[in-house]
């Protein structure tokens, strides 16, 4: 009776004297879970989502489905990529890597998504093993042990203008600001690793420092300070970056089957975790910061391939066909 006797007066006082109210900040919110709502009945090789659209990779081809009823994708255009492989969207194109000895990147005009068009394309030396990375008007494609920086300003003519060799082949490139944070493979001779190279002049990209994973580092996530580094069966490193020069582990996150993919979003950790008989997409919170606690496990029959919608709402996983999650 008291407690409500005082809020009343607090609403007395504030409709008075205009006092304002403050609200608290709201708390960090892993996700809880993921729903699935539909499915395109397609084998892609790789997805990607902007808006109502879903890219994908699929048969020497990218298509386009409109997803804004997510029970019932429909194709709304296509195009022909001969043998396109990851794929990246950034504002108005579809940028696509390709498989072979002699890879190439491959510039699609995505504005009108029922005519998706071929703008311009360049080829490098070396097989192509991640999607493309967009930073403004530059990217940064890996091939073999490489990293080319490529120049975005006339899409009709991309061109290679700085590269930057490592000593195995690369896995995965992420940029975040004015660096490129690149993970190779483990060989016989080799430790997988981690670089921190400064892109800020792509022209001249340079080492400000390596990190050394204790196997193959297969893909990478990073959330403010913190990068989180896949290493198969050994699980996943977590590695303060806030001083760049000095990376340093400060918690290896070891589930059962090990993390083979990650991706960061919701203050969650998503990964893939691999099984003789079936996959698994688990997510883990990152409410506490660094400190992953893995919430929920979804079995999958295959988890290596899946992507989550820019605004966080979906995640698109890719095996026999493509299923469509919300999540919550």
């Amino acid at each position: 009776m008291r407690k409500s006797l005082a809020l009343v007066i607090i609403g007395i006082a504030v409709f008075i004297f205009g006092f304002s109210v403050i609200a608290t900040p709201a708390q960090a919110a892993a996700i809880t879970r993921l729903t699935k709502v539909g499915s395109i009945n397609i084998s892609a090789i790789d997805i990607a989502s902007s808006g109502d659209y879903l890219y994908v990779t699929y048969n020497d081809q990218l298509r386009v489905y409109n997803i804004s009823n997510t029970a019932r994708p429909i194709l709304a255009g296509s195009v022909s990529c001969s043998r396109c492989k990851y794929l990246t969207v950034s504002g108005e194109y579809a940028y696509i890597t390709t498989s072979a000895a002699l890879s190439a990147l491959q510039i699609f005009n995505i504005s009108n998504p029922a005519a998706p068009t071929l703008t311009g394309q360049v080829s490098l030396w070396g097989n192509n093993r991640s999607r493309v990375a967009i930073s403004g008007d530059y990217g940064y494609y890996t091939a073999s042990s490489t990293l080319y920086s490529i120049s975005l300003l006339d899409k009709a003519n991309p061109t290679v203008i700085g590269s930057y060799v490592m000593q195995a082949a690369v896995h995965t490139v992420v940029v975040n600001d004015s660096y490129a944070f690149v993970a190779d493979a483990k060989t016989p001779y080799h430790v997988g690793r981690l670089y921190i190279l400064n892109i800020s002049d792509p022209t001249n990209i340079s080492l400000v420092a390596h990190y050394q994973s204790v196997s193959i580092s297969s893909d990478l996530a990073i959330k403010g300070n913190r990068l989180y580094l896949a290493n198969g069966r050994y699980g996943a490193d977590v590695i303060n970056i806030s001083n760049l020069s000095t990376p340093t582990r400060t918690r290896r996150f070891t589930p059962a089957n090990g993390i083979y993919k990650l991706m960061v979003t919701n203050d969650s950790l998503i990964y893939s975790s691999y099984h003789p008989l079936f996959g698994y997409l688990r997510v883990a919170s990152l409410v506490t910061p660094g400190i992953p606690r893995t919430i929920f496990s979804v079995p999958m029959f295959e988890s290596n391939k899946f992507n989550v919608s820019p605004d966080g709402e979906y995640l698109f996983n890719t095996h026999s066909k493509v299923d469509i999650y919300q999540i919550k």
